[in-house]
């Protein structure tokens, strides 16, 4: 019901602007949701519309089914033993379902309101994160983060000081989003609540297997998302359950 969730939101940020109490509460739920954070203040751009690219995200539903899933994952991959999960998440993708918006969202969520470390990886560093370019998942994080209300931002947070190049930090000194290329060295060193390994399909070389091998001990939760393309790739290998430890 698109009229009446429009008008939810609107509500919701008008009411904002006075009653503080009211903001707590909205607070409270979307730290509680991420489905919900997105339905009610989330904002999402699309260059096809012209005049009105940029346009609140009322998500389908087969896109809030996920952002509980992912929300889910996060839980049950980040506990202490024994009870440690390893997940990969294979999405091959296609146009107009905004599959990384989807989880460069959830990352995005975490972070702001839980201080969660994120990796993201594509095929080069310019793919990563680009000014200005919101086919990179970095863009589309700051893009979510610009979009919200300022009271929902973390306490102390300053775009100059927080946000560079392939980083994101959170004030609290405890999250940070991070970036690299798909290589053999990826990821190493870190620890961090999920990896995204973004247009994975299209890596070439075997950069794709390396860099998965690489993160191996990482994170416990990984995304592999891309456009199809053929069978010889880590993606392909995961739909396929050609990798048996998987």
């Amino acid at each position: 019901d698109y009229p009446k969730i429009l008008e939810e939101r609107s509500t919701k940020a008008i009411r904002s602007l006075t009653d503080r109490g009211f903001r707590q509460n909205e607070y409270n739920l979307c730290r509680q949701s991420c489905a919900y954070w997105i339905k009610y203040y989330g904002w999402i751009f699309n260059p096809l519309y012209i005049g009105q690219e940029i346009m609140p995200w009322i998500p389908f539903e087969v896109q809030e089914e996920f952002f509980e899933f992912a929300q889910l994952l996060l839980v049950e991959c980040n506990q202490p033993p024994p009870k440690v999960r390893r997940e990969v998440v294979a999405m091959p993708k296609c146009r107009e379902m905004g599959v990384s918006w989807m989880v460069t969202s959830v990352q995005a969520w975490d972070w702001n309101y839980h201080s969660g470390s994120h990796l993201i990886l594509s095929r080069k560093e310019e793919e990563v994160d680009e000014t200005g370019n919101l086919d990179t998942p970095f863009e589309k994080i700051r893009f979510l983060l610009r979009h919200i209300p300022e009271w929902q931002l973390p306490e102390g947070f300053n775009w100059k000081k927080h946000s560079n190049v392939m980083s994101l930090k959170h004030p609290s000194n405890t999250g940070h989003i991070g970036g690299d290329s798909m290589s053999g060295e990826a990821g190493a060193g870190g620890r961090v609540r999920s990896i995204l390994f973004d247009e994975s399909a299209k890596v070439k070389n075997g950069m794709d297997f390396k860099a998965f091998t690489s993160c191996s001990f990482t994170s416990n939760l990984k995304f592999s998302v891309s456009t199809p393309e053929g069978p010889k790739n880590k993606l392909a290998h995961l739909v396929t359950n050609e990798d048996k430890d998987n």
